[in-house]
């Protein structure tokens, strides 16, 4: 799970508790470089290294291989998901993503952000099925840019 940039892990401990006890999943929630109590500076570079380092993690575990994992990610957690997602699809382990009020482009939504690059991987590029869910009242994307992920 990859959290938002408003907050850190434990903002989101409700909803690991939901697909814990509600769905029987297993739930690694990662703390990126600079937010909580992480050292470092965040930096998009910085975010995937730590976002691959967990997927890697969850893959190395024994007790886990032969399962499904589905990436969950909110607002810049969701940028976050696509790029990790977009690179490591066609191993096979993904099932699917899974993108809380995320949007199409960074760079349009803050333009002085720690991923101020073009995000190189899009949605358009996943091959996993996608679930996106989006609220009006999420203040970092409610200009409705999470729609044009999937204007059909």
């Amino acid at each position: 799970m990859f959290h938002g940039n408003a907050g850190n892990i434990g903002y989101r401990l409700p909803i690991a508790k939901i697909l814990e006890n509600e769905l029987r999943c297993n739930v690694l929630m990662l703390q990126y470089r600079g937010y909580g109590l992480s050292s470092g500076n965040p930096n998009e570079k910085g975010l995937m290294i730590d976002a691959q380092t967990g997927l890697d993690y969850i893959r190395q575990r024994q007790e886990l291989r032969n399962t499904k994992i589905v990436v969950y990610g909110q607002s810049i957690g969701g940028a976050v998901s696509v790029g990790l997602v977009a690179r490591n699809q066609k191993h096979g382990d993904i099932a699917g993503v899974i993108l809380e009020n995320t949007f199409t482009s960074l760079k349009k939504l803050i333009p002085r952000s720690v991923m101020s690059r073009a995000q190189r991987s899009s949605v358009d590029s996943l091959i996993v099925p996608s679930l996106l869910l989006g609220s009006s009242l999420h203040s970092a994307t409610r200009s409705g840019l999470q729609k044009q992920h999937y204007p059909r």
